[in-house]
């Protein structure tokens, strides 16, 4: 009587520490909203955004058009290049100038210098036009992290739905199984289980549609740093949004 009991114990122990271990896994799974920006590369923490996708389309583009903005400031500093022309006179000529005894060479070396303020002129349109190519790509930058909170608030939004229809369809069974029990005991009429069984069909399609909607806002989610990878789980909470650090007037 002793073993049993032990081995009881022993059995609700291992079970419990894998139930344990098996929630402890998928909360470490569950993806935050921070969690969402880096793998968008979207943080608005340096190093973690270098973390990120390197090649997010929605991204790279805008820094590839500003690194390219930035070269040309620096190639609008430039001076002209001298200019080295070489020129041959009287070659294969007839008569006195037959032969290659009279032809002539000229080799010039000529330096543009440009006036009335021409080369300044050209560096600031180039920096002018670094800056909007910068503001391009914070531009871009903010709607990448608008559109992941936005799609996070969504994908929590539709979890908390999915995990009240679950608690509901949890509830309508239960009701369902006492409607059967007291219809069986003669205390109630048939009546009552066809409706507890049809409230029950209801909560279990909204389970479904719940399910379905979740599955598509995580999906949205998801596509905005990978086609590919699976579905983001999300927590059915809906987080704290702090406007971003840019956004804040300063005081």
């Amino acid at each position: 009587m002793s073993a049993i009991h032990w081995r009881g114990v022993l059995l609700g122990g291992l079970l419990f520490a894998a139930t344990a271990t098996s929630v402890a896994a998928q909360e470490q799974d569950l993806l935050t909203l921070e969690g969402a920006l880096v793998r968008a590369g979207a943080s608005e923490d340096l190093d973690q955004q270098r973390q990120g996708p390197e090649l997010n389309p929605r991204i790279i583009g805008p820094r590839a058009d500003k690194e390219a903005a930035e070269a040309l400031v620096g190639q609008a500093r430039l001076r002209p290049n001298p200019e080295v022309s070489f020129e041959a006179e009287n070659i294969a000529g007839t008569s006195a100038f037959s032969g290659l005894r009279a032809t002539e060479y000229t080799l010039a070396v000529g330096q543009r210098i440009e006036l009335g303020g021409k080369r300044s002129a050209r560096v600031r349109a180039a920096e002018a036009e670094a800056r909007v190519t910068s503001l391009r790509g914070d531009l871009s930058l903010a709607e990448l992290g608008f559109s992941v909170r936005e799609r996070y608030v969504s994908a929590a939004a539709a979890a908390a739905r999915v995990e009240l229809a679950q608690d509901i369809v949890g509830r309508n069974r239960e009701l369902t199984r006492i409607a059967d029990l007291l219809v069986e005991t003669g205390r109630e009429p048939p009546l009552r289980a066809l409706r507890a069984k049809a409230a029950l069909a209801e909560a279990e399609a909204e389970l479904q549609a719940a399910e379905a909607a979740s599955i598509a806002a995580r999906a949205a989610l998801g596509s905005l740093w990978s086609a590919s990878e699976t579905l983001p789980s999300v927590p059915p909470d809906i987080p704290h949004i702090e406007p971003p650090a840019g956004l804040v007037a300063s005081e």
